[in-house]
């Protein structure tokens, strides 16, 4: 039986009038405040192609700042809609649903396709700007590389705008690839994501 703090209780077993069943396949990662998963909907028997479910924490649903990423998380995703980020399908207060994409995360292939993480790094370098908006947490974890062979931007929770918004300052990052001082500068926003993008690529999109 679930327990009230196993985020699986929390996910939904149909969607009215989208899918009549769901079934669980596999936990795909966790965040700091939130647990991912993918699911196999059904719609009248007929399986469907798989969704990702990212669903807050159990022990941060009452919590404003993981409900605020979540909600803001799906305003930046609608708000971009490109091909190298997840495409979102649906949302509730608890949770957002994406199209599932086979891969895994950049920090755990062994090999990756060089010349195509160049490429998608710059793209999505170039999206971002021209939305004029920042990631703020391009890390490893957050760029999922494909099976087939391109790479995709996830966890858009810490993104905001260069005009209206603040960054979620109070939440932690990796100093690795994230330059945490470039926060305090507002003109200098944009660097953020080339700092981290750069960090990316030296990492992995090089010849060892």
């Amino acid at each position: 039986m679930w327990h009230l703090n196993d985020p699986l209780a929390f996910l939904p077993q149909s969607i009215d009038g989208l899918y009549n069943k769901l079934d669980l396949l596999f936990r795909f990662q966790s965040t700091q405040w939130a647990d991912v998963f993918c699911m196999q909907p059904y719609m009248d028997n007929e399986k469907l192609p798989p969704l990702v479910f990212k669903i807050i924490r159990p022990f941060l649903m009452n919590n404003s700042l993981a409900i605020s990423m979540l909600k803001n998380e799906a305003e930046k995703s609608l708000l971009i809609d490109h091909p190298r980020f997840l495409k979102i399908r649906g949302l509730t207060k608890l949770y957002i649903i994406y199209d599932w994409i086979d891969g895994s995360p950049l920090n755990e292939r062994k090999e990756v396709h060089q010349s195509n993480l160049a490429k998608d790094l710059l793209e999505i370098m170039s999206v971002l700007k021209e939305k004029e908006l920042v990631h703020s947490n391009l890390i490893p974890e957050n760029i999922l590389s494909g099976r087939d062979g391109r790479f995709y931007v996830t966890d858009l929770s810490l993104c905001f705008s260069i005009h209206t918004e603040h960054p979620f300052t109070d939440v932690v990052r990796d100093q690795t690839y994230v330059k945490v001082e470039l926060f305090d500068l507002q003109d200098r926003w944009l660097e953020i994501d080339s700092h981290s993008i750069q960090a990316i690529y030296e990492q992995y999109g090089k010849s060892k």
